[in-house]
Formats: structure tokens, sequence, C-alpha cells
């Protein structure tokens, strides 16, 4: 189903589980497909400030913050007693990439 029709439905169907449902894929796509940008603020001042000579740690690195994103996205959508959570599930590993990769990239920009 593609984006018009699910926001149609999600705005035409009653409030209940179909209505939660649409919206956490809605928000759940959108999400995920703003999830490289979110990842880049952590990955890219993690990989310059190591530097060309570690590229396997740097890609160990970028596995393991890939790996932790969709962990926590997976967790806080899979937490049902939240409607919150549950709809809005995938915007945490989002809001934490951004919170942890600004300082990295302003710490790189005063160093740089």
């Amino acid at each position: 189903m593609g984006f018009v029709k699910l926001w149609k439905f999600a705005q035409e169907s009653e409030f209940g589980e179909t209505k939660r449902d649409a919206m956490a894929l809605l928000n759940k796509n959108f999400a995920l497909g703003l999830s490289p940008f979110f990842l880049s603020l952590v990955l890219l001042p993690l990989a310059v400030t190591k530097g060309r000579k570690e590229s396997v740690s740097n890609m160990a690195i970028g596995i393991f913050v890939a790996v932790a994103y969709y962990g926590i996205g997976n967790l806080f959508t899979n937490l049902e007693s939240s409607l919150f959570l549950s709809t809005f599930g995938w915007w945490g590993p989002n809001a934490i990439c951004l919170c942890l990769g600004l300082p990295l990239l302003l710490r790189f920009e005063k160093t740089g």
C-alpha cells in the first residue's frame, strides 16, 4: 500500500487497532527513511577521528552502531503498553543518534 492510500486509511478509519497500526507503519517508514541521515551524524565523526589506519575498527564500530540502532527501534516499537512508544518507537533511535551525533560533530569541527 502506498503512502497516500495508507495516509487516507489512517485518517478515515475509526480510532482503534487499525488506525494505530496504520499510523505506526507510516511513522516507521518515515523514520527508517531518515535513518541514514541520523546514523551519519554519529558514524562520520567517529570514522574521521579514528583515521584511515583503523579501517577494521571503523567498520566494527559502524556495524555495532547500526545493529544497536535497529535493536533500539525494535525494542521501542514492541513496547505495546504505551500507544506513544508503539507508534513513534522508530523515532527513538533517531533522537538518540541526534543527541549523540551533534556533540561529536561540533567537537570535530572545533578541533579540525
